[in-house]
């Protein structure tokens, strides 16, 4: 018991080691930058395309780019500007769900590309890659229409960096250097506290303990294991799913819905497991928590949608 706790500890140590040396930085150069009043002159296209098409201030598009690099970094800076006054709880919500583009991007050459084709085929890869970027693409959907039924949502954001022009760059680092403390104070505390609760979680096998048969939802035998394993790791869930499928143990249009059903089944395992870690840890319980069953409700939509229609086809 005491060797699995230091065995905990260690993790939770590595990973906030590997996420914080990615926040520090990021968050003070965009704070120096914003009060140099030069981050304009940088993001001016992108801010234009989420001024123009989702409503939100321009300063979001320098927490998007920078989240292409880590998730993390774009999330703290996000309430960074929103601890400043750049920001309202919306916008920082709204901007935060279009993360997933940047995450999305990366793992199209981390892991579809590389694993998830040479894995399942061509056919069934390029259809598990296409019901994912659904997902992406009704996030960023709901973010456009959701941004643009808040009128006038950026006006905060011009006010403020009006007046964070001329400064000296020793005053603009100071200034920046101390607004980052807040916010860096609450995730010093929050990420390694859900980080520590996860895995501990993880430990005590709470996430394998959920039984699942696959005949009962119309699917071969041998999806079972495919299902179980997605819940333990959607990658061990797709080598078994290739394995069934060339295996030929299952057809293709039942290996579509066991890749669906075990997405969809997944989907609150991973919620718990991994989203805790970045949305409760980085943007706080209140926030967090809605960016998670956002999330979570889109792409379980998605997931039935297309299950829907794979089990009419």
């Amino acid at each position: 018991m005491l060797e699995m706790q230091v065995e905990i500890l260690l993790k939770v140590i590595n990973f906030c080691l590997g996420v914080f040396i990615w926040i520090v930085p990021a968050m003070l150069v965009v704070n120096v930058l914003l009060e140099l009043g030069v981050l304009k002159k940088f993001i001016a296209p992108a801010g234009w395309f989420f001024a123009r098409f989702a409503n939100l201030p321009p300063e979001v598009a320098a927490a998007f780019i920078s989240s292409f690099g880590s998730s993390y970094a774009g999330g703290s800076m996000l309430v960074n500007l929103q601890e400043r006054g750049l920001l309202t709880s919306r916008q920082t919500f709204l901007a935060a769900l279009t993360f997933s583009v940047p995450l999305h991007v990366r793992e199209i050459f981390s892991y579809y590309l590389p694993v998830a084709f040479p894995l399942l085929g061509m056919v069934l890869g390029a259809i598990y890659l296409g019901v994912h970027t659904a997902t992406i693409l009704v996030k960023v959907f709901f973010v456009m229409l959701v941004g643009k039924l808040t009128p006038g949502s950026f006006i905060v954001s011009e006010k403020a960096g009006e007046k964070k022009t001329g400064k000296e760059l020793s005053l603009a680092f100071y200034d920046g250097l101390s607004s980052c403390l807040r916010p860096l104070k609450r995730m010093a505390l929050t990420i390694p506290l859900t980080a520590w609760l996860i895995f501990e979680l993880n430990a005590l096998g709470v996430f394998e303990v959920i039984p699942i048969r696959g005949e009962s939802l119309g699917l071969p035998p041998c999806s079972t294991a495919c299902l179980v394993s997605y819940l333990a790791s959607p990658l061990v869930g797709l080598a078994s799913l290739a394995a069934c499928f060339h295996g030929g143990e299952m057809t293709m249009i039942q290996a579509i819905r066991t890749m669906l059903w075990g997405s969809l089944l997944s989907g609150s395992v991973l919620l718990v497991r991994f989203s805790g870690t970045y949305y409760l840890g980085v943007y706080g319980p209140v926030l967090g928590m809605k960016l998670s069953l956002a999330s979570f409700v889109i792409s379980s939509a998605v997931y039935a949608s297309c299950l829907i229609v794979a089990q009419i086809g």
